[in-house]
Formats: structure tokens, C-alpha cells, sequence
């Protein structure tokens, strides 16, 4: 706005326009938090004031503040202007502090409630990924266990769960089926062979009658034709259910080993982020009270930082780091530059933005401040822990799927 003056100002005397000057001074005062403008020529003489009865000298002017404090109503913005007719000049602008004093406390409690949502979207993002893959797969780990017991009509519900939960469902049901099928047939070939034996033993017995002397190797051949049917029936009957009950267990246990680990540290980060948030927003409240709007910028300033922070460093570099920041700070004179190097580099901060939070580390609250840039960089490690899991269990849900799909007669690899 002030730019906006000075460049109608240059072109209207430029022009000798000083009606188009008067209408750029009225217009800058149709903002309501300006209370007025002043212009001076190159003699520090009033020469234009919107409204016209201004009455101020240039000592009442060059004293009123410049920057924005609470304690004063009013703040000057002060600019030169240029004439090749009247030569250089100045600007004076007065503008009214109380609502942008308003404005950063409502920009300090809507940061406050973001960080609550926050806080409650991951905890219901996290529940709502448990109950769409945790328990489909335990259901799907009854139905095995059922089926392995022998109730083969019980399957896997294919309408539960996340859609890849539901595809390797319907993926598992085909698998049933197939097995089943392949008993069936296998079944089919024991009659069949049972039949065969029938028929022997009614020929044996054909023969036994015509030939009499040859009845008592007739009746040890049928002996032990009905002893090998029943143990070919035995066998069999074991082969099958061994090697349903080795390919669902090895199947069941590698679903329960690798989904348990990344659930682990789902429940586990979940755990730490609901700790560290809760005792962040009492450090935020506490802070909040206890700074001065000055450092309260600065505070929102780096608490923005922290957030928005999508590095992940490796731990030689963050002991570089810690190095280079502790340095720094000892070099400033700020106690307990150890300790607060440290957490500066955990949460991401670098040598050059670590210069801003200096007037923060000399306060008198520096030890509370310092802790919550921990809790807040800690839940921001903790958010990245629950997605880098929640990306394993999806990895593992679709190499269960396209492992299901698989149907091919020679021998593929799997990892």
C-alpha cells in the first residue's frame, strides 16, 4: 500500500496531476486499520495529508514506533519518494496494531487445534487399518484351522475386509476348492481300483470252485489283496491330509510372522503419539502464557518447521550435525548447548535454522521449549514409523494375492 502512494504520488507530479494525488491518498484511506498519511517534501515540510487536518511536525512523526508492540495503538511505515520537479520526499503512514495483535493470537489457537486434529485423525486412521486387516486375517486363520479339522464346508468370508483382504480370500476359497476337487478324483480312482479288486476276487472265486486244490493260495492271495487296498486307502487318506495341513500351516504361519511385526509397530507408535501429544499441548499451553509475542513467533515459526520436516537422516549425519549445532551454540553462549544440540538435530533442524531459535534458547523457558521440539519431532518420527508399516502390510497383502493367482504347471520362485 505504501508503494501503491509513492508511485501515484511521482506520476501525478510528473503529470502536475493533483487530483489523481488526491484520489491515491483517499483510496489508501479506505483501508479502516489506516488512521492517516503524511507527506513531506526534500525541506521535511508537510505538503499533502489525508485527512487534511492532520497536525503533526516531523519530531511528533520520527517518534512514534516502527515496529508492532501491544503497548502502542499505532505504528509508522515510513518511505522516500521522488520528483524531478520538487526532488526527493518521505512518506509517513500511521497504521492501528490492535488487529493484527488480534490476528496472531487467532493464528497461535488455530495452530493449537490443528495439532489436536492431528493427533485424533492418526488415531483413527490407525484403528480403522487394524480393524480392515488384522482381523480378516485372524477369521481367515479360524477358517484354516476349521478346515483342517476336517470341516470342509467351512470358507473364508469373502465380503470382510479391505479389498485385498477380500481378494485373498476368494483367492484362499478357490484354493479349498481345488483341493477338494483333487481328493474327489483321487477317491474316484480308489473305487474304481476297488472295483477292479471286485472283479479279481470274483474270478479267484470262479477259479476256486474248478480248481479246489488251488483254494488255499486263492484265499491267501485275497488276503493280502484286501490288506494292501485297505493300507493304499490308509495311505492315501494321510498323504492328502498332509499335505493340506503342511501348505495351510506354513501358509497361516507366514501371514500371522510377517503381518505381527508391522501391527507391533503400528501399536506401538500409536502408543507414543497419544503420550507425546498429550504432553505437548500441556508445553503448548504453559508456552503459550509465558512468552512474549515476539517469541511467540518465533516459537510458531520453528514448531512449523518441525512439521513440516520430510528428511530422514541417518545417524552419521545426525551426530554431523549435533556436532556442527552444538558448536554453534556454544559459540552464542547458550546453557546446556549439549543437550539442546542434540534435540535441535533429531528434529531436523540445521546450522543456519538453528540461528532462529537462538532468542527462544536465552529465554527463561528454554529448557520447556527445547522438550517440546522433542515430543513434536518425536511424533512426527513416530507418524513415519506407522506409515512405513502400514506400506509392509499393504506389500504383504498383495504378494499374498498375486501368490494365490499364481496357476502354472512348473516350479516358480517366491520370496
Amino acid at each position: 500500500q505504501l508503494e501503491a502512494v509513492r508511485l501515484g504520488l511521482e506520476i501525478g507530479l510528473k503529470e502536475e496531476s493533483y487530483e489523481s494525488i488526491r484520489t491515491v491518498l483517499r483510496w489508501a484511506r479506505e483501508n479502516d486499520n489506516l488512521r492517516y498519511i503524511i507527506v513531506t517534501d526534500d525541506q521535511q515540510t508537510v505538503v499533502g495529508s489525508n485527512p487534511e487536518n492532520v497536525n503533526f511536525d516531523l519530531e511528533q512523526l520520527n517518534s512514534l514506533p516502527t515496529d508492532i508492540l501491544k503497548s502502542d495503538s499505532l505504528f509508522i511505515k515510513k518511505g522516500s519518494w521522488y520528483s524531478e520537479l520538487t526532488g526527493e520526499g518521505e512518506i509517513y503512514m500511521a497504521f492501528e496494531t490492535e488487529y493484527l495483535n488480534d490476528l496472531q493470537s487467532s493464528l497461535f489457537k488455530s495452530l493449537l487445534w490443528i495439532i489436536g486434529l492431528i493427533v485424533l485423525a492418526a488415531s483413527m486412521i490407525a484403528v480403522v487399518l487394524s480393524k480392515n486387516i488384522t482381523r480378516p486375517l485372524e477369521e481367515l486363520q479360524k477358517v484354516t484351522k476349521r478346515i483342517a479339522d476336517d470341516q470342509l464346508d467351512k470358507r473364508a468370508n469373502q465380503n470382510y475386509g479391505s479389498p485385498e483382504i477380500r481378494l485373498v480370500a476368494e483367492s484362499f476359497n478357490a484354493m479349498i476348492e481345488r483341493l477338494l476337487k483333487s481328493q474327489q478324483q483321487r477317491l474316484e480312482e480308489l473305487r474304481k481300483f476297488n472295483q477292479s479288486l471286485e472283479s479279481r476276487n470274483k474270478e479267484l472265486t470262479d477259479a476256486f470252485k474248478t480248481l479246489e486244490e488251488q483254494s488255499e493260495i486263492i484265499r491267501e492271495e485275497k488276503e493280502k489283496s484286501e490288506k494292501a487296498f485297505e493300507e493304499l486307502k490308509i495311505t492315501q487318506v494321510q498323504l492328502v491330509q498332509s499335505e493340506k495341513m503342511a501348505s495351510l500351516g506354513q501358509l497361516v504361519a507366514g501371514i500371522a510372522h510377517e503381518v505381527n511385526t508391522p501391527v507391533g509397530a503400528i501399536q506401538s507408535a500409536i502408543n507414543e503419539v497419544q503420550t507425546d501429544y498429550t504432553e505437548m499441548l500441556n508445553y503448548l499451553i504453559k508456552i503459550g502464557h509465558s512468552l512474549d509475542d515476539e517469541l511467540k513467533r518465533d516459537y510458531q515459526d520453528a514448531c512449523t518447521a518441525i512439521i513440516q520436516n520430510k528428511k530422514d537422516y541417518s545417524t552419521s549425519e545426525t551426530r554431523q550435525r549435533t556436532k556442527l549445532i552444538r558448536e554453534f551454540l556454544d559459540d552464542n553462549r547458550i546453557r546446556n548447548a549439549r543437550y539442546h544440540s542434540k534435540v535441535l538435530s533429531q528434529v531436523g533442524f540445521t546450522v543456519e535454522q538453528s540461528g532462529s531459535v537462538l532468542n527462544l534458547l536465552r529465554s527463561e523457558h528454554s529448557d520447556r521449549i527445547i522438550d517440546s521440539f522433542y515430543l513434536l519431532g518425536m511424533s512426527q518420527i513416530h507418524v513415519r514409523d506407522i506409515k512405513i508399516a502400514i506400506s509392509r502390510i499393504g506389500n504383504l497383502v498383495k504378494a499374498l494375492r498375486n501368490y494365490s493367482h499364481l496357476d502354472t504347471d512348473t516350479i516358480s520362485t517366491t520370496s
